[in-house]
Protein backbone atom coordinates (compact mmCIF):
# COMPACT_ATOMS: atom_id res chain seq x y z
CA UNK A 1 0.00 0.00 0.00
CA UNK A 2 1.36 3.40 -0.99
CA UNK A 3 2.00 5.91 1.80
CA UNK A 4 2.44 9.66 1.62
CA UNK A 5 5.89 10.99 2.47
CA UNK A 6 4.93 14.60 3.14
CA UNK A 7 4.64 16.70 6.34
CA UNK A 8 0.90 16.03 6.45
CA UNK A 9 -1.49 14.43 6.16
CA UNK A 10 0.40 11.59 7.76
CA UNK A 11 -0.61 7.94 7.18
CA UNK A 12 -3.51 6.73 9.34
CA UNK A 13 -2.93 3.64 11.51
CA UNK A 14 -5.23 0.67 10.79
CA UNK A 15 -7.23 1.17 14.00
CA UNK A 16 -8.09 4.73 12.92
CA UNK A 17 -9.31 3.53 9.53
CA UNK A 18 -11.33 0.80 11.22
CA UNK A 19 -12.98 3.28 13.59
CA UNK A 20 -14.03 5.44 10.66
CA UNK A 21 -15.51 2.41 8.89
CA UNK A 22 -17.92 1.50 11.70
CA UNK A 23 -21.69 1.72 11.33
CA UNK A 24 -23.26 5.13 11.91
CA UNK A 25 -24.44 6.35 15.32
CA UNK A 26 -26.56 9.36 16.20
CA UNK A 27 -24.30 12.41 16.15
CA UNK A 28 -26.66 14.12 18.60
CA UNK A 29 -27.16 11.11 20.83
CA UNK A 30 -25.64 10.01 24.15
CA UNK A 31 -23.17 7.57 22.56
CA UNK A 32 -21.47 10.28 20.55
CA UNK A 33 -21.62 12.71 23.47
CA UNK A 34 -19.73 10.19 25.60
CA UNK A 35 -17.18 9.65 22.83
CA UNK A 36 -16.66 13.41 22.42
CA UNK A 37 -16.18 13.87 26.16
CA UNK A 38 -13.78 10.93 26.44
CA UNK A 39 -11.70 12.05 23.44
CA UNK A 40 -11.54 15.62 24.73
CA UNK A 41 -10.38 14.50 28.16
CA UNK A 42 -7.64 12.34 26.65
CA UNK A 43 -6.49 15.12 24.33
CA UNK A 44 -6.14 17.38 27.36
CA UNK A 45 -3.61 14.91 28.74
CA UNK A 46 -1.47 15.34 25.63
CA UNK A 47 -1.84 19.12 25.85
CA UNK A 48 -0.88 18.75 29.52
CA UNK A 49 -3.62 21.16 30.49
CA UNK A 50 -6.40 21.23 33.06
CA UNK A 51 -8.11 24.04 31.20
CA UNK A 52 -10.68 23.89 28.44
CA UNK A 53 -9.93 22.20 25.13
CA UNK A 54 -12.18 22.36 22.08
CA UNK A 55 -12.34 20.17 19.00
CA UNK A 56 -13.33 22.38 16.07
CA UNK A 57 -14.04 21.54 12.45
CA UNK A 58 -11.63 22.89 9.85
CA UNK A 59 -8.01 23.13 8.85
CA UNK A 60 -5.10 24.22 11.01
CA UNK A 61 -5.28 27.61 9.33
CA UNK A 62 -8.92 27.78 10.42
CA UNK A 63 -7.74 27.15 13.96
CA UNK A 64 -5.33 30.07 13.74
CA UNK A 65 -8.17 32.25 12.45
CA UNK A 66 -10.30 31.16 15.42
CA UNK A 67 -7.48 32.16 17.78
CA UNK A 68 -7.20 35.55 16.10
CA UNK A 69 -10.91 36.37 16.11
CA UNK A 70 -11.35 35.26 19.71
CA UNK A 71 -8.30 36.94 21.22
CA UNK A 72 -7.78 40.12 19.18
CA UNK A 73 -9.66 43.26 18.24
CA UNK A 74 -9.03 45.59 15.28
CA UNK A 75 -6.10 47.87 16.07
CA UNK A 76 -4.51 45.55 18.64
CA UNK A 77 -0.75 45.47 18.28
CA UNK A 78 0.76 41.98 18.05
CA UNK A 79 4.30 40.70 17.67
CA UNK A 80 4.74 38.05 15.00
CA UNK A 81 7.76 35.82 15.54
CA UNK A 82 8.25 34.14 12.17
CA UNK A 83 10.88 31.61 11.16
CA UNK A 84 9.24 30.43 7.93
CA UNK A 85 6.17 30.20 5.70
CA UNK A 86 3.68 29.34 8.40
CA UNK A 87 4.92 32.02 10.76
CA UNK A 88 4.30 34.50 7.96
CA UNK A 89 0.84 33.02 7.43
CA UNK A 90 -0.06 33.50 11.10
CA UNK A 91 0.97 37.14 10.83
CA UNK A 92 -1.08 37.55 7.67
CA UNK A 93 -4.16 36.11 9.38
CA UNK A 94 -3.87 38.58 12.27
CA UNK A 95 -3.35 41.43 9.82
CA UNK A 96 -6.40 40.43 7.76
CA UNK A 97 -8.53 40.72 10.87
CA UNK A 98 -7.30 44.22 11.57
CA UNK A 99 -4.44 43.69 14.01
CA UNK A 100 -1.37 45.91 13.79
CA UNK A 101 1.45 43.42 13.23
CA UNK A 102 5.02 44.06 14.33
CA UNK A 103 7.21 41.50 12.55
CA UNK A 104 10.25 39.76 13.96
CA UNK A 105 11.50 37.72 11.02
CA UNK A 106 14.26 35.18 11.50
CA UNK A 107 16.45 33.74 8.77
CA UNK A 108 14.93 30.52 7.47
CA UNK A 109 16.62 27.49 8.99
CA UNK A 110 17.19 29.20 12.33
CA UNK A 111 15.12 29.37 15.50
CA UNK A 112 14.04 32.63 17.08
CA UNK A 113 16.33 34.08 19.75
CA UNK A 114 14.37 34.74 22.97
CA UNK A 115 16.58 37.78 23.57
CA UNK A 116 15.41 39.23 20.25
CA UNK A 117 11.80 38.62 21.29
CA UNK A 118 12.46 40.46 24.56
CA UNK A 119 13.98 43.39 22.67
CA UNK A 120 11.05 43.55 20.24
CA UNK A 121 8.56 43.66 23.10
CA UNK A 122 10.62 46.32 24.88
CA UNK A 123 10.68 48.43 21.72
CA UNK A 124 6.90 48.07 21.30
CA UNK A 125 5.36 48.23 24.79
CA UNK A 126 1.85 48.47 23.37
CA UNK A 127 1.98 44.87 22.14
CA UNK A 128 -0.97 42.82 23.38
CA UNK A 129 -0.04 39.35 22.13
CA UNK A 130 2.86 37.40 20.68
CA UNK A 131 2.29 34.92 17.84
CA UNK A 132 4.76 32.03 17.71
CA UNK A 133 5.05 28.88 15.61
CA UNK A 134 6.37 26.10 17.82
CA UNK A 135 7.62 23.93 14.96
CA UNK A 136 7.96 25.49 11.50
CA UNK A 137 6.89 22.87 8.96
CA UNK A 138 8.51 24.67 6.02
CA UNK A 139 12.01 24.41 7.52
CA UNK A 140 11.71 21.71 10.19
CA UNK A 141 13.05 24.09 12.84
CA UNK A 142 11.60 24.04 16.36
CA UNK A 143 11.53 27.21 18.44
CA UNK A 144 12.53 27.13 22.10
CA UNK A 145 8.97 27.83 23.16
CA UNK A 146 9.70 27.42 26.86
CA UNK A 147 12.31 30.20 26.77
CA UNK A 148 10.14 32.41 24.57
CA UNK A 149 7.21 31.92 26.93
CA UNK A 150 9.28 33.09 29.89
CA UNK A 151 10.08 36.31 28.02
CA UNK A 152 6.49 36.88 26.89
CA UNK A 153 4.90 36.20 30.27
CA UNK A 154 7.49 38.28 32.12
CA UNK A 155 6.31 41.18 29.96
CA UNK A 156 2.66 40.42 30.74
CA UNK A 157 1.67 39.62 27.14
CA UNK A 158 -0.60 36.96 25.67
CA UNK A 159 1.13 34.00 24.01
CA UNK A 160 -0.70 32.45 21.06
CA UNK A 161 0.97 29.34 19.68
CA UNK A 162 0.76 27.55 16.34
CA UNK A 163 1.43 23.95 17.37
CA UNK A 164 -0.08 22.41 14.26
CA UNK A 165 2.93 20.24 13.45
CA UNK A 166 4.32 19.91 16.98
CA UNK A 167 1.55 18.92 19.37
CA UNK A 168 1.48 15.15 19.68
CA UNK A 169 5.05 14.91 18.38
CA UNK A 170 7.05 17.35 20.53
CA UNK A 171 6.59 17.93 24.25
CA UNK A 172 4.49 21.06 24.85
CA UNK A 173 3.19 21.38 28.43
CA UNK A 174 0.61 24.09 27.84
CA UNK A 175 -0.10 24.95 31.47
CA UNK A 176 3.51 24.82 32.69
CA UNK A 177 4.66 27.04 29.83
CA UNK A 178 1.70 29.39 30.38
CA UNK A 179 0.58 29.37 26.75
CA UNK A 180 -2.67 31.32 26.49
CA UNK A 181 -3.94 29.69 23.30
CA UNK A 182 -2.48 26.65 21.50
CA UNK A 183 -3.79 25.40 18.16
CA UNK A 184 -3.01 22.06 16.54
CA UNK A 185 -4.29 20.05 13.58
CA UNK A 186 -5.40 16.45 13.28
CA UNK A 187 -3.40 15.49 10.20
CA UNK A 188 0.10 15.83 11.64
CA UNK A 189 1.38 14.08 14.77
CA UNK A 190 -2.10 12.84 15.69
CA UNK A 191 -2.21 10.64 12.56
CA UNK A 192 -5.91 11.04 11.83
CA UNK A 193 -7.47 12.60 8.70
CA UNK A 194 -7.48 16.38 8.12
CA UNK A 195 -10.45 18.48 9.13
CA UNK A 196 -10.24 18.62 12.93
CA UNK A 197 -8.32 21.16 14.93
CA UNK A 198 -7.92 21.40 18.67
CA UNK A 199 -7.58 24.58 20.66
CA UNK A 200 -6.56 24.73 24.29
CA UNK A 201 -5.24 27.35 26.63
CA UNK A 202 -5.35 29.13 29.94
CA UNK A 203 -8.38 30.54 31.72
CA UNK A 204 -6.52 33.86 31.89
CA UNK A 205 -6.98 34.25 28.14
CA UNK A 206 -10.76 34.37 28.47
CA UNK A 207 -10.64 37.93 29.79
CA UNK A 208 -9.09 38.99 26.52
CA UNK A 209 -11.65 36.94 24.61
CA UNK A 210 -14.56 38.66 26.37
CA UNK A 211 -13.19 42.01 25.16
CA UNK A 212 -12.62 40.86 21.58
CA UNK A 213 -14.60 42.66 18.88
CA UNK A 214 -13.90 39.96 16.30
CA UNK A 215 -15.68 37.06 18.02
CA UNK A 216 -17.30 34.87 15.37
CA UNK A 217 -20.67 33.21 15.98
CA UNK A 218 -19.65 29.56 15.86
CA UNK A 219 -16.02 29.93 16.88
CA UNK A 220 -16.97 32.15 19.81
CA UNK A 221 -19.84 29.92 20.81
CA UNK A 222 -17.50 26.96 21.12
CA UNK A 223 -14.60 28.78 22.74
CA UNK A 224 -16.58 30.80 25.28
CA UNK A 225 -19.32 28.42 26.40
CA UNK A 226 -19.64 24.91 27.74
CA UNK A 227 -18.17 22.01 25.80
CA UNK A 228 -20.33 21.90 22.70
CA UNK A 229 -22.38 18.75 22.18
CA UNK A 230 -22.76 18.94 18.42
CA UNK A 231 -22.43 22.51 17.18
CA UNK A 232 -21.32 21.22 13.80
CA UNK A 233 -22.11 17.69 12.67
CA UNK A 234 -19.16 17.55 10.30
CA UNK A 235 -16.76 17.02 13.19
CA UNK A 236 -18.37 13.58 13.69
CA UNK A 237 -15.96 11.53 11.57
CA UNK A 238 -12.87 13.18 13.02
CA UNK A 239 -13.93 12.53 16.60
CA UNK A 240 -14.57 8.88 15.72
CA UNK A 241 -11.07 8.74 14.21
CA UNK A 242 -9.54 10.09 17.42
CA UNK A 243 -11.48 7.43 19.28
CA UNK A 244 -9.96 4.78 17.04
CA UNK A 245 -6.51 6.22 17.74
CA UNK A 246 -7.02 5.45 21.41
CA UNK A 247 -7.98 8.87 22.71
CA UNK A 248 -11.20 7.47 24.19
CA UNK A 249 -9.54 4.59 26.06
Amino acid sequence: MAQLRIPGPTPCPPEVLQAMGKQMIDHRGPEFQKLLNDVTDKLKQVFQTKNDLYILTGSGTGGLEAAAVNMLSPGDKVLSVSIGVFGDRFASIAQQFGAEVVSLKVEWGRAADPAAVRQAIKANPGIKAVLVTHNETSTGVTNDLRAISKVVKAAGKLLIVDAISSMGSIDLPVDDWRCDVVVTGSQKGWMVPPGQRQSGGLESALGSQDASLLLGLYQGQELSGKRAESVDADRFGGVCAFGGAGYDA
